[in-house]
């Protein structure tokens, strides 16, 4: 990761110097909605639930563009916090014919909080006016922390794929992006997979 940062600093550098490219910076603020929820009777008494309560970001953008073209790189460097709850709730509380869930003061709970560190290179083409396309992939480093046990923190690592839609207003730039993460970050034994996946809305404020 650290390989990644020096090179990138350097393509940056090389790419600002050139008459040849516009370049901009600035800070990035991010909101995401993960989807991984999810609730199951795991007794005839008791049932589980999963659920993302805390998806934020923060990082700072750099963009390359060619004088005149309609394509464009950015790089985003980037610093995220994800905190997984986990929840066994009594049976009886669940309401399973409009799908909400009535948690008890007496139901156990864990969190797990996944500290999240970041590269993001997308490759974009102006459509219309300020509108935009781009893709490209996120190589990311988690830091993943028990606050009830420090002995069961680890490391993972992911590379989501991201796809991007977003319009430039010139002094602001506001776009949402979708990821798709290639490799288990949590635990998969009880979902279908244990990837992060989902939508991030991100504003974008060169100085």
């Amino acid at each position: 990761m650290k390989k990644v940062f020096l090179l990138l600093i350097v393509l940056v550098s090389a790419a600002g110097a050139s008459a040849q490219v516009e370049f901009k910076s600035g800070l990035i603020l991010n909101t995401a909605h993960t989807s991984i929820y999810h609730c199951s009777v795991i007794s005839p008494n008791w049932a589980e639930q999963f659920s993302v309560k805390h998806n934020y970001g923060l990082g700072y953008k750099f963009r390359l563009t060619p004088t005149g073209k309609r394509f464009f790189t950015d790089i985003d460097v980037l610093a995220g916090y994800k905190q997984l709850s986990y929840f066994y709730i009594p049976d009886f509380w669940l309401n399973y014919s409009d799908g909400s869930v009535m948690i008890p003061s007496a139901t156990f709970q864990t969190k797990t909080n996944y500290f999240q560190f970041s590269v993001n290179p997308t490759f974009n083409c102006k459509v219309y006016d300020g509108w935009y396309v781009g893709a490209g992939v996120e190589p990311s480093i988690y830091l993943v922390q028990d606050p009830e046990n420090s002995k069961k923190n680890f490391t993972k690592f992911d590379m989501p794929i991201t796809g991007r839609i977003g319009y430039d207003f010139k002094y602001l730039d506001v776009a949402v992006s979708y990821k798709y993460g290639l490799f288990n970050v949590f635990d998969p034994e009880r979902f279908t997979s244990g990837k992060f996946k989902g939508l991030q809305l991100s504003v974008f404020v060169p100085f």
